[in-house]
């Protein structure tokens, strides 16, 4: 009896990725994540994309607070204050809280004011906390609610006299009247208005301030959720973002939700958060590197940007400003050229042994200059398996042939404007 041996025709197997859907560097990466990333963005999703440019538009010698009102730049430069670069007073040499109320620039913890129209600064009060109605206790963190300043310090709640910045401990039972209390245990981390009442965090808890005079306010802890620094609070789209030591959390009423599961950080040592009225940058410290993460609420997606450490972030209307490193950035202008990369895991079938090619197409649309390095990394070797510099704007299909791994992954670099719609890999079997 003859026996006739099988005829093995070749297959064709094709995975395209066409949804690009951010950074995961958890161990749960589906296809279009990426498992490493550096300056890439959510802005042209779904493809990818390099970040927007920055611009440093004012340098700083030792950088204390920052604050922009209507278009004006209020700031405190080691001890001393200026309104967009002029010199107006002198303050300590620590870390400010500055706010707007009536038309007057406070300053915390100095107790300082500039007068916006009478262009005058000095003292908030004159007076003793809680001797003298003149008067305005320690605060560390404040905000404003009905046109009242509300403080926090250590345990204590303190709100002045409505439309008063400067009169705390008049308790004369008016409705208009100053306000204390304090909360059992716990020290105040920082504190925020939202949806129409205050919102208070120790290191530990939630506690939200409802009511709206002194006889009928009333502080409850409503949920065993921290805060980490006053600066990682921000309201985005009608929701308060925060972080705690676990990670950055989504508060919209109710209990508070985790979103940074994807970003895989054992511990958020400090957190610096802010929003161009679109998207939430946080900077992050580990407790060894800082890094800045974008997350894009409309898509649920995180991108990260590099190591910028940002002390505070400041907006106006829509126009987002970073200070780090005593430079003051405005985000979104300029002319930076982009260095970027990203790092995809797409693993071979492990079934597939007979692989004759291995292959992977990119589709991209590359502006002039810009440039592509595409490596494959096997066993934690990189190596570099092709190159492309487009001299033209044009869409480029970058075919790059690749050595028979049984898993690899596949890393991106970039310089310049290059948006990738598609990755995809060919495996021809024998």
């Amino acid at each position: 009896m003859n026996l006739v041996s099988p005829i093995y025709t070749k297959q064709t197997k094709k995975q395209t990725i066409e949804t690009f859907y951010g950074l995961n560097k958890s161990e749960t990466i589906k296809d279009g994540e990426f498992s490493e990333m550096e300056n890439l963005c959510s802005d042209l999703f779904p493809y990818t994309y390099p970040r927007n440019p920055r611009n440093v538009v004012r340098e700083l010698t030792k950088a204390n607070g920052y604050y922009i009102y209507e278009g004006v730049h209020y700031y405190v430069d080691g001890v001393s204050f200026y309104v967009d670069g002029v010199l107006k007073g002198t303050v300590t040499d620590s870390e400010k809280q500055i706010i707007d109320f009536n038309d007057y620039i406070l300053i915390f913890p100095d107790k300082k004011v500039y007068d916006i129209v009478a262009d005058t600064f000095g003292d908030m009060a004159t007076g003793t906390y809680p001797d003298d109605t003149d008067s305005v206790p320690d605060i560390d963190y404040v905000s404003t609610h009905m046109n009242r300043m509300f403080g926090i310090k250590d345990r204590e709640i303190y709100s002045s006299k409505q439309g008063q910045y400067g009169i705390w401990a008049d308790f004369s039972g008016l409705l208009t009247d100053s306000y204390a209390t304090d909360i059992e245990s716990g020290t105040f981390k920082g504190m925020a208005t939202y949806q129409n009442h205050v919102v208070m965090f120790t290191e530990k808890d939630m506690y939200e301030l409802y009511g709206y005079n002194p006889s009928n306010y009333q502080v409850q802890k409503t949920t065993m959720q921290g805060l980490v620094n006053n600066k990682s609070i921000v309201e985005l789209d009608s929701r308060l973002y925060f972080a705690n030591k676990e990670g950055v959390y989504v508060f919209g009423g109710g209990m508070p939700r985790l979103i940074s599961k994807k970003l895989n950080i054992d511990e958020y040592s400090d957190v610096v958060s802010g929003t161009d009225g679109k998207k939430l940058y946080c900077s992050i410290y580990d407790g060894n590197v800082w890094g800045l993460y974008v997350y894009d609420p409309e898509k649920d997606l995180w991108h990260y940007e590099d190591a910028l450490q940002v002390n505070y972030f400041v907006r106006d209307i829509n126009i987002l400003y970073g200070v780090s490193n005593n430079d003051v950035i405005q985000f979104d202008s300029g002319t930076e050229t982009i260095e970027w990369s990203l790092t995809t895991n797409i693993l071979l079938d492990e079934t597939l042994r007979n692989k004759k090619i291995n292959k992977i197409n990119l589709l991209m649309d590359m502006d002039f200059g810009s440039s592509v390095h595409v490596y494959a990394i096997a066993e934690e070797n990189e190596t570099l398996i092709a190159s492309f510099e487009s001299k033209i704007n044009k869409v480029v299909k970058l075919p790059v042939s690749l050595k028979s791994f049984e898993e690899y992954k596949l890393k991106i670099k970039g310089i310049g404007n290059v948006k990738i719609r598609a990755i995809q890999r060919v495996v021809i079997i024998k």
